[in-house]
């Protein structure tokens, strides 16, 4: 899919990339575990929860508010901004992540490039680990920050996919 979904063309495109459509402003982003090689172009400037294929009752969220906030799995709240992220498509192809409520930005603590560094928002937008190239991969998404394209680790859970559960960078 190469643009951004309406109301009126979800239909035609139903193929489990969006399972979740919530209102005409905001889509369910799917991750998988590998990335197929491909990237994808899925529009520009939109609003999307981050969502495990598996299981679609959580949403990425922020901890908190300031620099360094964690990032983790947690039920999955349509009135929560913490689980709303807006995805700026850059010039090379990749997007900026932002969480609507915390303002900054989905980040790679560390190097960015080795597994298990722990997800977090940071303030920016554009560094190596803020920048993140979206894989399509068996019927979902596959977040791969630009530090790590090389290996493509992407962002991963680092236990059983439930509420709580933090994200990593992981391959």
């Amino acid at each position: 899919i190469s643009k951004s979904l309406t109301r009126t063309d979800w239909g035609k495109y139903n193929k489990g990339y969006f399972r979740h459509y919530i209102y005409s402003n905001v889509k369910s982003l799917e991750d998988s575990f590998v990335p197929d090689g491909t990237k994808q172009d899925i529009g520009t400037n939109f609003v999307a929860y981050i969502t495990p294929t598996s299981n679609l009752n959580l949403a990425a969220q922020t901890t908190g508010t300031g620099n360094g906030a964690n990032v983790n799995l947690t039920t999955r709240n349509d009135n929560s901004e913490n689980q709303k992220w807006y995805f700026k498509r850059q010039s090379d192809g990749s997007y900026s992540i932002k969480n609507k409520n915390a303002g900054k930005y989905l980040d790679i603590y560390n190097t960015g490039y080795t597994n298990k560094e722990n997800v977090q928002v940071w303030s920016g937008g554009t560094g190596d680990k803020q920048s993140w190239f979206i894989y399509l991969y068996n019927g979902g998404y596959r977040l791969v920050p630009r530090s790590s394209i090389q290996d493509f680790k992407g962002l991963d859970i680092n236990t059983y996919i439930k509420d709580g559960a933090n994200l990593q960078l992981y391959h």
